[in-house]
Parts: C-alpha cells; structure tokens; sequence
C-alpha cells in the first residue's frame, strides 16, 4: 500500500490544480474538525475523502480507481480499530504536510509524508 499511496501523492504534487487544492484543503478542515469534535464517522469519511481527492489530484485514473477499491475497506477497517478519534487527531500534521508537498510540486517529499502517514496507521 505504501507503493500505491506514495506513487499517488507523487502524482498529485506533478500534476494538481488550483481546483484541486481547494478541494483537498476543504477535506483536510474537515477532517480536523470532525476529529477535534470526536464524531469518528464522520472523520473516517473526511479523511478517505482527503485522500480520495489526491488520488484524483494525481490524474492518474487507474491509481484513482485503486484508491476508491481500498477505500472501502479502509473505512471498514478504521470503524473496526478506531474507537475515537485520537489518530487522527495525531496524524493531523502529517496530513497537513502531505498536503503542503502536494501544493509546492514537491514529488519525493509527498512519496515520503504518504509512507509516514501509511505507516502510521
């Protein structure tokens, strides 16, 4: 997963739009907020929704696919292992900057943020 994750933030950082990153900012805030206010749902599809929207990011439509394929599972999984919100609360920097790589065109830091962020999980 680390591979896939990695090799679509790459993507996303060579290839986003303006439209883009206002699309990802927008789940990023969602994502905290969610996280901060404890609704765990919620969170968990805020942030399936932040990667999702740098898969589309990447304009690689087989990486997209793919991510929408595991994402389902994700959702799944983190229902099952995430009781609150807590990770995503301590991931939140990660995402933010994954997110900065993303908005600077920088390729092989947002490969390594996403394994940070992969593996944290």
């Amino acid at each position: 997963m680390v591979l896939h994750g990695g090799k679509i933030a790459e993507k996303a950082a060579l290839n986003r739009t303006d439209e883009d990153i206002a699309i990802i900012k927008s789940h990023l805030k969602t994502r905290k907020l969610t996280a901060l206010a404890g609704q765990t749902l919620e969170c968990i599809d805020a942030d399936i929704a932040f990667h999702t929207a740098i898969a589309d990011a990447s304009k690689n439509q087989i990486l997209a696919d793919m991510y929408r394929i595991v994402a389902v599972h994700l959702k799944n999984w983190f229902l099952e292992s995430n009781k609150g919100t807590n990770s995503f609360n301590q991931t939140y920097d990660l995402h933010k900057q994954l997110l900065k790589n993303i908005i600077a065109h920088e390729p092989k830091k947002a490969w390594d943020t996403a394994a940070k962020i992969i593996s944290h999980k």
